[in-house]
């Protein structure tokens, strides 16, 4: 459904193709600066990169410049109307078929939206190659006064991510939101087995903090390391703590036993087969995983 391509310079034509196959069948495709402009041996395709018309832009006279500038988000675009620093990957740049999203102050494309086939193809004329480490000092949680434009920045940057991606029909199930506003630090990881969700989330947490965790619809939550069930609910509230990892399952039944049937008694060396079985409130589970002790 979604494809990114963060940094990749180098793709063999055989990759180009696939990749123009894909947006032209529905798929999207999300790039920065120079996408495929060298072949598999680190070769120049030309002056014009063989992605260029899948992205809807003319790099004929761009150039890498990597400078800091403003940009602006148009308001006609799927973000909210304002103006930041960012750095300019590509000066030169022009739109052919795409449309703006962002501009540059000086007017070069920042983000732009190209429609190929069926689906599309987004380019980001941004060099975001700071983000981790301003991340990484801890700028998207509580921060000095002195702190704040990185703190603004690091907050631009993950909303470009989630309006991008809610665009290309992706949207979180889990938001994780303190006094309202969403919780992006730290890492998350996601299971899917079949209708079911399981989510861990490692927080960047110093202190106690008290989150809102709010699911995509009504669903069966369960803090797993905390041997706990929450409820058939779509919102709840918990408490990150530092060093503490949260583990949700997000199930479309309630788990309300288990069958299993054993023998009486077993002879020394004798394997102990055990044909067990979840029981629900509704509906046919999925796989589970069961701890035996």
């Amino acid at each position: 459904k979604v494809l990114i391509l963060p940094g990749v310079i180098c793709l063999s034509s055989e990759e180009i193709n696939a990749i123009r196959e894909f947006v032209r069948n529905g798929g999207t495709v999300i790039a920065d600066y120079l996408p495929g402009i060298r072949d598999e041996h680190g070769k120049l395709y030309g002056k014009k990169g063989p992605l260029d018309e899948v992205f809807g832009i003319d790099r004929t006279s761009a150039e890498f410049v990597n400078k800091k500038t403003r940009i602006s988000f148009l308001k006609n675009s799927f973000f909210e109307e304002k103006s930041i620093e960012m750095s300019m990957a590509e000066g030169g740049l022009k739109t052919v078929s795409g449309k703006n999203m962002a501009v540059f102050e000086d007017g070069t494309p920042a983000i732009i939206v190209n429609q190929y086939g069926k689906g599309k193809g987004i380019y980001l004329n941004l060099d975001i190659s700071d983000y981790a480490g301003m991340k990484g000092r801890g700028v998207a949680g509580e921060v000095i006064e002195e702190e704040k434009g990185k703190a603004d920045y690091v907050a631009a940057v993950q909303d470009i991510f989630e309006k991008i991606l809610a665009s290309a029909g992706l949207k979180k199930r889990i938001e994780i939101l303190e006094n309202g506003k969403p919780v992006n630090a730290g890492e998350r990881f996601y299971y899917a087995e079949g209708k079911n969700l399981y989510v861990a989330y490692m927080p960047e947490a110093v202190k106690g903090t008290k989150v809102t965790v709010k699911v995509d619809k009504k669903l069966n939550v369960y803090d797993i390391r905390a041997k706990k069930y929450i409820g058939n609910t779509d919102t709840f509230e918990d408490t990150l703590k530092p060093g503490n990892v949260k583990v949700y399952s997000v199930l479309a039944y309630r788990v309300t036993g288990i069958n299993g049937t054993l023998k009486s008694s077993y002879k020394q060396g004798e394997n102990i087969e055990l044909d067990a079985s979840i029981k629900t409130d509704t509906g046919t589970p999925d796989r589970h995983i069961f701890r035996i002790e």
